[in-house]
């Protein structure tokens, strides 16, 4: 067989439940877990949770793999192995988020140099028109319509004349 066989004695394997519901459920309480009278079994693993007190979730899944490391040297290998996959996939996420916060950044500069270059051209033409004599710069509304639009000769966005 392939497998890891390891032997574990009746305290290791109460601890290692322990350290399970601490990193997965939080500390001790009742409501929790409570056995009966005669579940010595589960009395016990009792006594292992609540003996581990405040101990954070991640503090117990360090716990778990350190008992996990004395008692079988053979899954050190695997541990680390499982360790480096998570770790990367962490940092594999965060330069996801990077590439996509970057490509974000490229499109709003992109979208601001190309309205820029829309109010640039507008001035010009207004410009140019009032330059020829064709208008005057009050004859253009500004607000709720783009300047190009009433140089474009749109009757409606005209200003009247008082």
């Amino acid at each position: 067989s392939s497998g890891i066989n390891a032997e574990y004695g009746y305290e290791q394997k109460n601890q290692l439940a322990a350290y399970y519901r601490q990193s997965t459920l939080g500390p001790y309480h009742p409501d929790k877990l409570n056995p009966g009278f005669l579940d010595f079994v589960g009395n016990d693993r009792k006594k292992a949770w609540e003996a581990l007190g405040e101990i954070s979730a991640n503090g117990a899944k360090a716990g778990f793999c350190n008992l996990l490391e004395t008692t079988c040297p053979e899954l050190v290998p695997w541990i680390r192995h499982k360790k480096r996959e998570r770790e990367n996939k962490i940092q594999e996420e965060k330069r996801q988020v990077e590439e996509k916060k970057k490509k974000e950044e490229a499109e709003q500069l992109e979208a601001s140099k190309l309205i820029n270059i829309v109010k640039q051209a507008e001035a010009l033409i207004i410009k140019e028109a009032v330059g020829n004599g064709n208008a005057d710069e009050d004859d253009y509304e500004e607000e709720g319509m783009p300047v190009l639009a009433t140089v474009l000769s749109f009757p409606m966005v005209k200003k009247k004349k008082k």
